[in-house]
């Protein structure tokens, strides 16, 4: 429970620093590249968490294929996107207004499929 915060939290920064950046036409530093290091590794182990919890409940005969696949899906497209925000930064050869551009692209799509998957799973945001 706690990672999900962590992954949130830290894509919601991800994202604010990156469009400040895009927008305030800043240089991309070691920071920016740590953060986006950082929101594409705990994506990362938050959805091997949910694969491990994946196995569990078909282990224990709770599964649901149909909203338990379909999470596992776009947990995977969202680790795929923090991953691909976090490449952008790193390309030293791109301008950086473009590299904070397409960091904050995938970093608002990462948090859409993040949001999205958590709404299809519990059929709505009241928990």
């Amino acid at each position: 429970g706690l990672t999900r915060w962590v992954v949130g939290l830290a894509a919601i920064a991800a994202v604010v620093k990156f469009g400040v950046g895009w927008l305030g036409k800043r240089k991309v530093e070691q920071l920016d590249v740590q953060i986006g290091a950082v929101v594409a590794w705990a994506t990362t182990v938050q959805f091997v968490i949910g694969i491990v919890n994946l196995v569990a409940f078909i282990l224990a005969g709770a599964f649901n294929p149909a909203k338990q696949i379909e999470h596992a899906f776009y947990g995977l497209i969202a680790t795929a996107l923090s991953h691909m925000a976090a490449a952008q930064l790193r390309k030293e050869g791109r301008p950086d207004a473009a590299r904070f551009r397409n960091a904050f692209i995938m970093s608002v799509l990462t948090l859409v499929m993040v949001f999205f998957s958590v709404w299809r799973l519990r059929g709505g945001w009241v928990w």
